[in-house]
């Protein structure tokens, strides 16, 4: 029966939907493990819980995009090897677990492989009894060639695939641990490269005006938030969501965080 060709068009728009889905899938796992590092970088730096940084995954993709915007501006040496051995003694306590157990677990993979094919060069004479069987009750029938194929092609699945498709499997989740464990580190010290820079070294809040004289070196984001209520919070922005904001006060060394909803914001240039 012949394909009408719109069912081509629907296989193939399918397929094409299929790799959006996977890739918008992997890219928000991605976004939201880098943002719950930047989570931890808050908490290691100031204190504040890294539960309290966030309320549901889009606040997590939202800090996630802080640690890409930190690799597009280039403000730390993501090239240099004091970041990538930053990142991997952090994520050593979840690295080296999995690590052993992988390594176990391959030990164990081989010496059942080992062993299964000691067991089969034991009995060689006994195997090839059977396959003359097996041969002869078949070569009987009609159909013998298709039985004898399907026994073969079971034969070569059984011994080679079984193991490659095992060895794939256990790749395949160690690299996933790999990229679980990796992933926050590189938030981690993404966010905390970041504060450092950004937030608290910086002596001055960024001005647009023209006559406000630019100071060298970095400048720290500053902002004037008025509540509901009337009452008005000032600081240096650590980072931001959709429905809060992190602010640092430089005369106290604190940290908060604001909900920002029915809060009118305003960009100053000094905090006094």
């Amino acid at each position: 029966m012949n394909k009408a060709p719109g069912d081509d068009i629907v296989t193939r728009s399918t397929n094409w939907l299929t790799v959006v889905l996977a890739f918008a899938s992997a890219s928000g796992i991605i976004l939201a493990l880098l943002g719950y590092g930047v989570a931890l970088a808050v908490e290691a730096r100031f204190g504040l819980p890294h539960t309290f940084t966030f309320n549901s995954t889009l606040d997590l993709f939202s800090l996630g995009t802080w640690a890409i915007a930190d690799l597009l501006t280039g403000s730390y040496s993501w090239s240099s090897w004091a970041f990538y051995k930053d990142v991997l003694v952090r994520s050593a306590r979840v690295l080296m677990p999995v690590f052993v157990m992988c390594l176990i677990g391959f030990v164990l993979f081989w010496a059942w492989l080992s062993a299964s094919r000691r067991l089969s060069r034991r009995h060689p004479q006994q195997k090839l009894r059977a396959a003359k069987v097996v041969f002869k009750r078949n070569a009987r029938q009609k159909s013998w060639v298709v039985s004898g194929s399907i026994f073969l092609f079971s034969s070569i699945v059984t011994t080679l695939l079984i193991p490659v498709a095992a060895i794939g499997i256990a790749a395949l989740t160690f690299v996933f641990c790999v990229l679980a464990a990796v992933l926050p580190g590189i938030g981690l010290t993404a966010g905390k490269s970041h504060i450092d820079k950004w937030v608290v070294q910086p002596t001055s809040c960024h001005s647009n005006a023209p006559e406000v004289a630019r100071a060298p070196g970095p400048m720290a984001n500053c902002l004037s938030i008025k509540r509901a209520d009337n009452s008005v919070e000032k600081g240096r922005v650590v980072f931001a969501t959709s429905t809060s904001v992190i602010l640092y006060d430089p005369s106290t060394g604190h940290a908060k965080r604001l909900g920002i909803e029915g809060s009118v914001i305003t960009t100053i240039s000094a905090l006094d």
